[in-house]
């Protein structure tokens, strides 16, 4: 799988790269990496930061999960999708990344959902295919039920629609990130948040999560899948113990036009090249690819 994604890089970065150096939203610019341009918008009483990259007709809009944010989340897709086929946005929520300050809440999906259809209005975009990984993925339904023109296609990598005990168990497991968390994640997550307040804010999550399990027993937005009309794809790790199997296969069954994808691996390890290889536009496309 990393292959393709550095195949894809390189071939890539031997055409025009910096279209976006320039955005009516943004105040400065700042260089991420090569073709990669860092910008700002104001929505409502949020100032949030984007990533953008390439300039193709397909508009890509990226969700990070909890606490993530655009590059943390989407590095190989802003560096690996075909910039003359996509306009890739890699998105951190209010709170998120660098979309900050005020510091992180936990509001509804609804409100969540409110909040990226007001960032597509400011960017202009009127329909995108949306990715959304973890706790983005939440969003990304909710927001594909609730304003079907805005999205397109639909990506849920690693999410879930119900919180089984097993899932919220793991999530509070890691709340001591010190002695859990992987080392490199750990690192880039305490540059953006701090070391003190990184551990404040997952505990707030968890207890996010309980609020769920407890009080709507586990439904985070199952009434809303019906509403969910355009082509999704479904990817799930079979060893990840933040996102059981069951909640694919149920998001399977509730999702009208909908294809599961299973990976072997543990999500964290490789969810970014599968869906990488999954949405390029190269002519030679998965047998699992939604976007032909």
């Amino acid at each position: 799988m990393n292959s393709a994604v550095i195949k894809l890089t390189k071939i890539s970065t031997n055409k025009r790269l910096f279209m976006f150096k320039l955005s009516y939203h943004s105040q400065e610019k700042v260089e991420w990496d090569e073709g990669i341009s860092s910008h700002r918008v104001q929505v409502g009483p949020h100032r949030l930061h984007y990533l953008r990259a390439g300039h193709g007709p397909h508009t890509l809009l990226l969700i990070p999960g909890a606490l993530g944010f655009g590059w943390s989340n989407f590095k190989h897709q802003l560096l690996g999708f075909d910039r003359d086929f996509f306009t890739t946005i890699a998105y951190d929520p209010p709170g998120s990344g660098y979309s900050r300050p005020p510091e992180k809440t936990f509001p509804s999906y609804e409100e969540e959902a409110e909040t990226v259809a007001q960032f597509m209005e400011a960017l202009g975009v009127e329909c995108a295919s949306v990715v959304g990984y973890s706790s983005g993925g939440r969003t990304a339904m909710v927001l594909a039920a609730l304003h079907q023109r805005l999205v397109q296609k639909l990506v849920l990598v690693s999410t879930n629609a119900l919180v089984l005990p097993d899932e919220y168990k793991s999530c509070r497991s890691l709340d001591s990130i010190e002695e859990t968390w992987n080392e490199k994640i750990k690192q880039i997550m305490y540059s953006v948040y701090g070391k003190e307040n990184l551990p404040k804010l997952w505990r707030k999550f968890s207890d996010f999560n309980e609020c769920i399990l407890k009080e709507e027993r586990g439904n985070i937005c199952l009434n809303l899948l019906k509403d969910i009309k355009c082509p999704t794809q479904l990817i799930c790790g079979q060893k990840d113990p933040l996102t059981k199997i069951e909640n694919g296969w149920l998001l399977h069954a509730l999702i009208e036009n909908s294809r599961l994808v299973m990976i072997k691996s543990y999500y964290a390890t490789k969810y970014l090249t599968t869906v990488t290889i999954n949405l390029r536009i190269t002519g030679k496309c998965t047998s699992h690819n939604i976007w032909h």
